[in-house]
């Protein structure tokens, strides 16, 4: 932990440099973080993930489906319980007493309206909860943990295609690059499949060009430099679909991480309720990422209401 915490007082960069790491090499590990940037990110918080992974294992699982079949699947059984959704409902202000919550929000027709209860679990990325207001203010170290924790910046784009070409010269399940698509991934279906998911994945500062184009011109952007980068897999693609976390007025960002300081800064105020709030969402989680780190700070949000 003391050590960790030594290195988050360096970006990765500066750490790998320390080591003898060339710039050319610190330059193509850029390409290949899942943070906005190698001069930012704290390296004690890379070696803090990098323990969380390996603490999840290694054998991979994939839902049938897509992942979109858990918050699905979860949603209809809550709605069989009785549990009402409010879709669209943009979050305005979040007043709040010892004992009580009282939500102002504007519904998916523009009208303001307000819910009120003893208890408030918040799961909103805190990319987006900087921007609602709080009365009166939560308490300085979470506002400031609110107020800065970074979010990595993702564009991609999903190619749908014949994988035969790709199958038949064994490159596996992804190819780095130092094109415009830096990365792309094969990771749908198996070795065999006429078809697959081809997904171009841009972050941080590569990220922000694509983002910038309408859908289509993405999509169009990303096939033909895909076709540029790897000629035999020209004439392939047959549907293509894209997302920019950077423009999802609900995310703002895809996940977040720290950068340099913040792990030992902002982590201890993260998952931490005031008063009748309760913050839960993979920011929050202690042992796993993304949406398993999701569903473990669930459980232990139930834990603080329930006082189990």
């Amino acid at each position: 932990a003391e050590k960790i915490a030594e290195l988050d007082k360096l970006s990765l960069a500066d750490a790998l440099r320390a080591r003898g790491a060339s710039e050319a090499a610190i330059k193509l590990m850029n390409i290949s973080l899942n943070y906005n940037s190698i001069e930012t990110v704290s390296a004690g918080s890379v070696m803090f993930e990098a323990q969380r992974r390996i603490g999840a294992g290694t054998k991979a699982m994939r839902i049938i489906g897509g992942n979109f079949e858990i918050p699905k699947s979860l949603a209809e059984n809550d709605q069989k319980n009785g549990v009402k959704f409010i879709l669209q409902a943009k979050i305005k202000k979040i007043s709040h007493t010892p004992n009580s919550v009282k939500i102002s929000f504007q519904d998916k027709n523009g009208k303001i309206k307000t819910l009120e209860a003893e208890k408030l679990v918040c799961t909103i990325p805190f990319s987006v909860l900087r921007e609602i207001q709080f009365s009166p203010d939560l308490p300085e170290a979470k506002m400031k943990a609110i107020n800065e924790l970074a979010y990595t910046q993702i564009t991609k784009v999903f190619m749908q295609g014949s994988r035969f070409e790709w199958d038949s010269r064994n490159i596996g399940t992804s190819i780095w690059t130092d094109s415009p698509l830096e990365r792309i991934f094969n990771g749908s279906g198996q070795r065999g499949d006429k078809r697959g998911i081809f997904t171009v994945w841009t972050e941080g500062e590569g990220s922000i060009a694509p983002a910038k184009l309408s859908d289509s011109e993405r999509q169009n952007w990303a096939k033909t430099e895909f076709e540029k980068t790897i000629p035999f897999m020209k004439g392939a693609i047959e549907k293509t679909q894209t997302k920019s976390w950077n423009n999802d007025e609900f995310t703002r960002g895809a996940y977040s991480h720290f950068t340099k300081g913040q792990l030992v800064s902002l982590k201890p105020h993260l998952k931490t309720s005031v008063g009748a709030i309760h913050f839960a969402g993979e920011h929050t989680a202690e042992n796993t990422p993304g949406m398993e780190g999701a569903l473990e700070s669930a459980e232990r949000v139930v834990k603080e209401i329930t006082k189990i």
